[in-house]
């Protein structure tokens, strides 16, 4: 059991520790482990109910609002579709 907590433990921290480099900070935040347990799959399967302190919120924006070359080629692409 004290394995299983151990290995947890390092694998939360490993990746908070990548998410904390990856925002230009020096120590590890709430958003930081939040960050990492949802962008890993196994992780984020294991704790999908649970709500971390501080932890803020993942962000996510369709695509269709997106503005740009992209966004228009999704929607012609739907709309074509739709004609169809």
């Amino acid at each position: 059991m004290a394995g299983v907590l151990q290995y947890l433990s390092e694998e939360i921290l490993e990746l908070s520790g990548k998410m904390c480099v990856q925002h230009k900070r020096l120590t590890i935040q709430p958003q930081h482990i939040n960050l990492a347990l949802r962008s890993d799959e196994e992780l984020s399967k294991m704790i999908f109910m649970s709500q971390i302190s501080e932890g803020g919120q993942l962000s996510h924006i369709d695509d269709r609002l997106q503005q740009g070359k992209a966004a228009k080629d999704i929607k012609e692409a739907e709309d074509r579709r739709i004609l169809k």
